[in-house]
């Protein structure tokens, strides 16, 4: 049972007790008033906690509030808070703390709430005096200056004026490591990476044998200091050999300064040291494929995985990122139909529709087209928000597959389903225009334009298309010049600029726009059409010059070979 069920069950028995207590005990008026009110709390607290389940949290919420206006508990107004959280809406979870905190004034998350909203909200009379308070009223002072200054350990809180007010309590606590690590990070969010890495350190003197403290601290000082981390580690690991989490630190440091083999022997220690732990091998999985030694990498990710199976038979993989860290393993492997199977099994949360792409992919490297197509559908099906991303997708492996009609046919069917999508409309003009249709391409285009006029993409498109097949080129130019106006840098727009003026025998323009395209973005079209430019324009050299270094970098494109054909340059 987890935390929040738990407290979800002790706040339902404290109202069964009551409800029921009229009935266990003889001369108890199971007609009192008392009575019916426990039995109407316990109703309200079930139904809300039914709402909470169905994803309902107001309607959840409306009842809580009943309940907790008639019973002042304090068990429900912490109940009705962590329902608060699940609308995500921060007025919602604030009101909620406040009416937890008129009752229980010592409500702990209910303070630690209002405190944060009053700091986000620069109503510094008030988290003043709320933290005073707090820290009167703490048993545990250490823990509560710990808890405080991580929560407040975020960017958009973090600010000078309010390490002024902590550092005060930092200063009341500062032999306590943890109050150093919280100090450190709410530096660390400032930018101040020294001070927080100075932090760290005295936190590692303060409890120069704790794990925990040491792997917190080489966070800190990682970026100040990297060869004093490393010696701190290092002087850890001498009187703690056997610190595998350590050890996979080290690990970690190593790999990032390119001692890879050296990062391999700490790994291979660390997982020797503690073969039973999950997040020993979690890790160690992690280190191999920063260092690429892929084949160690899927044998710690598949132990990881079985071991926690076996420990805890009720583990819940559906959601977890495991499946794509080890589906990236088996990629570089070649092992592409497990790599499919893996990125199967993620079947939830945020994650699944980015493993439906990869799993795709993954089968059509196994030259499984129809079983891609399969997974891209049905994936179109079941994240209808995605369908411009899964259907293009599928389109993209058709045309991969040689069946550019088939790819055609997949993306007009997805924007007769949402016409509307504007980002789905320009892909399938792309796709038509990849396919030949010149004139759906130029349809689809003209529509986006007469919906939006400053579509850049879609402006630069259609001029492009235009001047390609040497048609309706002053058109072409206002479209560009516009498109040119709203963003001045887009690679394609000079791309396009550079070839209008070459067809309209601007040469020396051309030339300009094209190479500020290839100096914001390489690509072997543009560079082409550079090359054929100088090559028009008389500069035969700088022509030559260019094709060259071109011939070395993509000299089998297709695209390559045509313009030495076209210009009479042999391939060497």
């Amino acid at each position: 049972m987890t935390g929040k069920l738990f407290k979800k069950a002790a706040v339902l028995a404290v109202f069964a007790a009551a409800a029921g207590c009229a009935a266990a005990f003889p001369g108890v008026d199971a007609h009192s008033s008392e009575s019916r009110d426990a039995a109407q709390s316990l109703y309200e607290v079930i139904a809300a906690e039914i709402a909470a389940h169905r994803e309902q949290p107001e309607v959840a919420l409306a009842l809580l509030d009943q309940t907790l206006a008639r019973t002042k508990s304090s068990e429900v107004g912490e109940l009705a808070w962590r329902t608060a959280l699940q609308t995500r809406n921060p007025d919602i979870v604030l009101e909620q703390a406040r009416a937890w905190a008129a009752i229980d004034p010592k409500a702990g998350l209910a303070r630690r709430t209002i405190l944060v909203n009053a700091v986000e909200k620069g109503r510094q009379s008030e988290y003043v005096e709320l933290l005073s308070r707090m820290y009167a009223d703490a048993e545990d002072k250490a823990e509560l200056i710990t808890d405080v200054t991580t929560l407040l350990a975020q960017p958009e809180t973090a600010s000078a004026a309010l390490e002024t007010v902590l550092s005060p309590y930092w200063e009341k606590q500062a032999k306590n490591a943890r109050v150093q690590l919280a100090v450190g990070l709410f530096r660390q969010a400032r930018r101040d990476i020294p001070g927080a890495c100075r932090a760290g350190r005295t936190a590692v003197r303060l409890s120069p044998d704790s794990e925990p403290v040491l792997t917190a601290a080489a966070d800190l000082c990682w970026q100040a200091d990297r060869a004093g981390t490393e010696n701190i580690l290092k002087n850890f690991l001498a009187r703690h050999p056997d610190a595998s989490a350590v050890r996979l630190i080290h690990a970690r440091v190593l790999s990032r300064t390119g001692r890879l083999d050296e990062a391999m022997a700490d790994v291979k220690r660390a997982v020797k040291t503690s073969p039973d732990k999950p997040v020993i091998l979690l890790n160690a999985g992690q280190v191999a494929t920063d260092c690429r030694d892929f084949p160690k990498a899927e044998e710690y990710l598949t132990r990881y995985i079985d071991l926690v199976a076996e420990q805890n038979p009720d583990a819940d993989f559906s959601s977890n990122d495991i499946w794509l860290k080890l589906a990236g393993v088996l990629h570089e492997n070649g092992r592409h139909e497990e790599e499919a199977e893996a990125l199967g099994s993620l079947t939830d949360g945020e994650l699944a529709p980015q493993a439906r792409l990869r799993e795709a992919a993954a089968l059509a490297e196994s030259k499984r087209f129809d079983d891609a197509r399969a997974v891209l559908q049905g994936a179109a099906e079941d994240y209808p928000e995605h369908l411009n991303l899964f259907m293009t997708a599928e389109a993209r492996m058709l045309i991969e597959a040689s069946r550019p009609e088939d790819a055609l046919g997949v993306m007009k069917t997805a924007l007769a389903e949402q016409p509307d999508d504007v980002s789905l409309a320009y892909d399938t003009a792309m796709i038509a225009q990849n396919v030949g249709h010149f004139e759906e391409t130029e349809s689809i285009l003209k529509d986006i334009l007469s919906d939006d006029p400053d579509h850049v993409q879609a402006g630069n498109a259609l001029a492009y298309l235009w001047v390609t097949r040497d048609m309706n080129l002053p058109e072409a130019r206002r479209l560009l010049e516009h498109a040119y106006r709203l963003s001045p840098v887009d690679p394609y727009v000079l791309d396009s600029m550079g070839w209008l003026c070459f067809k309209e025998g601007r040469y020396d323009q051309a030339a300009e726009f094209t190479l500020a395209s290839l100096k914001r973005l390489f690509d072997v079209e543009v560079a082409c059409h550079l090359v054929e430019i100088l090559a028009v324009s008389g500069r035969d050299h700088e022509a030559e010059k260019l094709f060259r270094e071109l011939e070395q970098r993509a000299g089998s494109d297709a695209l390559v070979l045509d313009l030495a054909k076209r210009l009479n340059y042999k391939i060497k």
